[in-house]
């Protein structure tokens, strides 16, 4: 029996942001789907340790939104999401033969989650708040990483 998912009002961490489905795609064409997203990930383990964790973020109703929904449930982490009818974000790995990736993201932007623009009970229980990160290409080509909307 799995971790039981912590509540809303007893959650001490917070973690906002987004779930996706990563397409590793090998040299060779083989081509592996894995849950994840930074967000996901860090919601997983610190339920994982024990801590009691609550994910916000948009998830599909299509079967990919289904199976993250799952994993989080299954590792006890408190889901406040939002269902959306549109498709789970894709993000493509393709592996060189070396084993470094380049990525591709397939989003639909209503998947993106905004804490600024959604309510969600917080409560004044929370001790850590997780606001998602992420990895891509700047405007001007170049790759970079960040964390949250426009900043650090």
């Amino acid at each position: 029996m799995g971790p039981m998912a912590a509540t809303t009002t007893e959650s001490r961490i917070t973690v906002a942001g987004e779930a996706v489905v990563d397409l590793v795609i090998q040299p060779d064409g083989d081509v592996t789907a894995t849950l994840g997203g930074a967000p996901f990930n860090t919601a997983r383990a610190a339920a994982r340790l024990g801590a009691p964790v609550t994910f916000i973020g948009t998830l599909s109703t299509d079967r990919f939104g289904s199976l993250l929904a799952a994993q989080l449930e299954a590792d006890g982490v408190h889901i406040a999401s939002v269902r959306k009818d549109l498709p789970t974000t894709l993000a493509a790995a393709e592996l060189d033969d070396a084993g470094a990736a380049s990525y591709r993201f397939y989003i639909r932007r209503h998947l993106r989650t905004s804490a600024r623009t959604r309510r969600y009970p917080m409560g004044r229980s929370r001790r850590l708040l997780h606001r998602w990160a992420w990895a891509g290409l700047a405007a001007d080509g170049r790759h970079g990483a960040g964390h949250g909307e426009g900043g650090r």
